[in-house]
């Protein structure tokens, strides 16, 4: 803004230069160029630079100013007042270059009203020239004022003698090296240092910038995916690893100040390093014993919270497609398969250690028994141990008998058994199996409610008369009833059948009768071993 008090500002600023400065060479140049000298750096020696006509630009100008400074020295611009017309790409209507006529490079680019100069401008050169243009018709800006001073060079950190691009020393012991291939660089490239061994999530990672300078001498500048890392300015680059890192690389930089000006090493290449989650758990759900067939859920745990990973379950070893789901559904089988999960973040990430693995404890179903539960004393019974699940051949199989008190197992272990039934042994027996598959047995079948109870009943009797026929009237005579199962005395009942009569239950085997000429039944008996409570078939 062209207001007074910033011209007034402007004036005191140059009234000021010019009484500090004893030597002072003043000038305008006119179109085309000049050569303008700075005697020393020591006595103040000093040049004012101005537009042509300052502070009235004159359309249609293309000029240039060289300016030298003594060995030893560089030159110092100091602009005390820039104001430029409007020029849209900053290289048509009004601007100026600061070149560097030996190497032929252009440190300060383009110079315009949208892209000022600093006010302070350490160029870093003992030459320079100003090149100056202007292209409107009519022009509204005042131009340009500038004090050119010379400074000593500082001594050059990349070492003494170090060579500029065109071979040359260039004042002396300056940081020549710092404009080797027209860069304003420090002449190395540094590395960044990977920790070594894999990284997992939340673990401590430290970055180093590998670099010959020395660390007080400089700071460093930290870069992720291109982009500068705020506050880090260390040699070391600390933090913990999250999934997010695996996706970034990093650079860093060496950045010095000598003399106040700032001076950067390239970039080192980028490094990536790997992060891994942590190894992820395993579980079933249910939590309990499955029968074969069964649905169940295997679910791998990340203890990630909410990041969006991929799992990758094993079986046996073998990887199943990765999934989004942490829930593997499947179904219970006699073959025992192991499960085992990984978890990814993404595609091209390493996955993460694999989990400890599982086993599902997998019996066949509950088997059910097939056969006759009703057997007569001394026959030859068939049981069937039948479970639905697919039970290889090499299976092997528990039998086991109880009273309801006590159970007994049974020196038998295949699939059909085929016992001699008897009375006492088996009567009112609950019959029971177990198929064992792999070491592991099933649930015993059938259970409960269902149980398998076999009645075995006594054979049937003989029964015989004495004496035998043919009987006088009104004389006694003696049925018998005989049976040859070997039933246990205090349990045996004997029960008569007098024609259409069902006499009550007996311990004798004895029925005394009187034989009568109008009442002449036929007789029949029945026994029983578990006290009366199932009878043999009739006897004949």
């Amino acid at each position: 803004p062209d207001s007074l008090t910033v011209r007034m500002a402007r004036l005191t600023l140059l009234i000021a230069f010019l009484v500090a400065i004893p030597h002072i060479a003043l000038g305008v140049p006119a179109a085309g160029g000049r050569n303008v000298t700075i005697c020393s750096a020591k006595d103040g020696s000093a040049v004012l630079l101005e537009t042509p006509g300052y502070p009235v630009q004159n359309p249609d100008q293309f000029n240039f100013t060289h300016i030298h400074s003594p060995p030893g020295t560089h030159i110092v611009l100091q602009f005390i007042d820039f104001d430029f017309d409007e020029d849209k790409n900053c290289q048509s209507t009004n601007y100026i270059r600061v070149e560097d006529p030996i190497l032929n490079t252009n440190p300060g680019g383009y110079i315009c009203r949208d892209h000022p100069p600093p006010f302070f401008w350490k160029t870093e050169r003992q030459q320079v020239t100003i090149k100056y243009v202007t292209g409107n018709l009519k022009m509204e800006s005042r131009g340009y004022q500038i004090i050119a001073t010379a400074d000593a060079c500082h001594p050059n950190p990349c070492g003494a003698g170090t060579l500029c691009a065109n071979d040359e020393e260039e004042c002396g012991e300056v940081l020549c090296c710092l404009w080797n291939n027209n860069k304003n660089e420090i002449c190395e490239v540094p590395s960044v240092l990977l920790p070594l061994g894999p990284i997992l999530v939340d673990d401590p990672v430290e970055l180093f910038c590998e670099t010959s300078r020395d660390e007080d001498d400089v700071y460093f500048r930290w870069y992720a995916n291109n982009n500068v890392i705020e506050g880090e300015e260390g040699q070391t680059l600390s933090f913990a690893a999250t999934l997010a890192d695996d996706q970034r690389s990093f650079r860093c930089q060496v950045v010095a100040t000598p003399n106040g000006f700032e001076v950067t090493s390239e970039i080192s290449p980028p490094k990536q390093f790997r992060v891994s989650p942590p190894k992820p758990s395993i579980f079933q759900d249910p939590d309990r014993v499955l029968t074969q067939g069964e649905p169940f859920d295997v679910i791998c745990v990340s203890n990630l919270g909410d990041a969006s990973v991929s799992y990758i379950f094993l079986i046996d070893g073998t990887e199943q497609a990765p999934q989004a789901s942490p829930e593997f559904m499947t179904f219970a089988d006699l073959a025992q398969s192991s499960f085992s999960c990984r978890v990814q973040a993404f595609p091209d990430s390493p996955p993460s250690e694999e989990s400890d693995p599982i086993t599902p404890d997998v019996r066949a179903k509950t088997p059910t028994i097939r056969g006759s539960d009703q057997y007569v004393d001394g026959d030859t019974a068939e049981f069937e141990c039948f479970s639905e699940s697919n039970v290889p051949i090499d299976a092997t199989y528990t039998w086991i008998l109880s009273d309801g008190n006590e159970e007994v197992e049974l020196d038998f272990n295949e699939r059909f058994f085929r016992p001699q039934v008897d009375v006492i042994n088996y009567d009112d027996r609950s019959l029971s199996c177990i198929v064992t598959v792999g070491g592991n047995p099933s649930l015993p079948g059938p259970p409960g409610p269902t149980d398998f109870v076999i009645q075995v009943f006594p054979r049937r009797p003989t029964i015989s008369q004495s004496p035998i026929n043919p009987l006088p009237a009104g004389s006694d005579f003696t049925v018998t009833c005989t049976e040859t199962s070997v039933l246990d005395p205090s349990l045996r009942k004997y029960r008569f059948r007098v024609g259409d009569a069902l006499l009550e239950p007996q311990t004798s085997n004895e029925l005394q009768r009187t034989a009568s000429l109008s009442v002449n039944p036929s007789i029949s008996c029945e026994v029983s071993g578990d006290d009366g409570k199932s009878y043999s078939q009739a006897s004949p």
